[in-house]
């Protein structure tokens, strides 16, 4: 019976693991270094790697014009800024999970460089990940673990110890946003060539 149950998880890790790409087109207006960005880029990654996601990035720096913008559904436009909107300077980062395309989100350097007790590489990486869910979910609910509306000292010990994960539930949620969004592409295509 145990046999049964792994094959079983393994199959369905194989199906995620298909079709679970997302592109992300990342442009930096901060003071966040070469080495954060590289070093947020790969938690970000190894974040979703957990639940069977991967993600392709497209470096922008900091010419928005060296990305245009794209039609592809999997495509996610994130940009870590120094100037944020004065009603959500507390936040650190925002998505619009709620508009048509619900491709961008926003990383607040300066809230998340005066954190303490959590490297801004590992915040960053985090942060990107967290607004992303909110685009895939196409919600801006939040929940357990990563999708906190607000980390506590705790969690940020966690995150800078890669603990801090997804639940089952969203994890399946992150799938489901992605593989809708893959079903709309290819209408879209069919469309297209009619």
């Amino acid at each position: 019976m145990r046999y049964t149950w792994t094959l079983v998880t393994l199959m369905s890790a194989t199906v995620w693991a298909a079709d679970s790409y997302l592109v992300v087109q990342l442009s930096n207006h901060s003071a966040a270094t070469r080495i954060e960005i590289a070093g947020a880029k790969s938690e970000a990654s190894r974040l979703l790697s957990v639940v069977g996601m991967k993600i392709r990035w497209v470096d922008c720096g900091r010419n928005e014009t060296a990305c245009p913008e794209s039609n592809d559904p999997r495509t996610f436009v994130v940009s870590i800024e120094e100037m944020i909107p004065a009603r959500l300077v507390r936040s650190l980062g925002y998505s619009t999970p709620l508009t048509e395309r619900a491709n961008r989100a926003v990383i607040n350097y300066p809230r998340i460089a005066s954190m303490p007790g959590v490297s801004v590489e590992c915040l960053i990486g985090t942060v990107i990940v967290h607004e992303l869910a909110h685009l895939l979910f196409r919600s801006s609910d939040h929940g357990p673990g990563l999708m906190k509306v607000e980390w506590s000292p705790e969690d940020m010990v966690r995150i800078g110890q890669s603990r801090l994960k997804f639940s089952p539930e969203q994890a399946a949620r992150l799938h489901d946003g992605l593989r809708s969004r893959a079903e709309s592409e290819t209408i879209l295509a069919l469309n297209r060539d009619r």
